[in-house]
């Protein structure tokens, strides 16, 4: 559930009703995670993300440090 240099997932919101296995796995996932997560209307998770091509689930991460361009392709110079 959190990609190499991701932020760290806070919190999760799932379409009420939603079910089937892929959503059971991320949620026992956020469960043995103790992530907070709450079952919502279509709505509220099309107002979180600002779309409404969400697929029933979204999560908020921390924040994450984006790496400095020049220093990147600096080689050390």
């Amino acid at each position: 559930m959190k990609s190499e240099g991701a932020g760290k997932i806070n919190k999760m919101w799932f379409l009420r009703g939603a079910g089937g296995e892929n959503l059971e796995e991320v949620l026992r996932e956020a469960r043995s995670r103790k992530i907070l997560f709450q079952w919502v209307e279509r709505g509220r998770l099309t107002d979180l993300c600002g779309a409404e091509a969400h697929q029933g689930v979204v999560a908020r991460v921390t924040d994450f440090a984006y790496a400095d361009w020049d220093a990147t392709f600096s080689n050390g110079k």
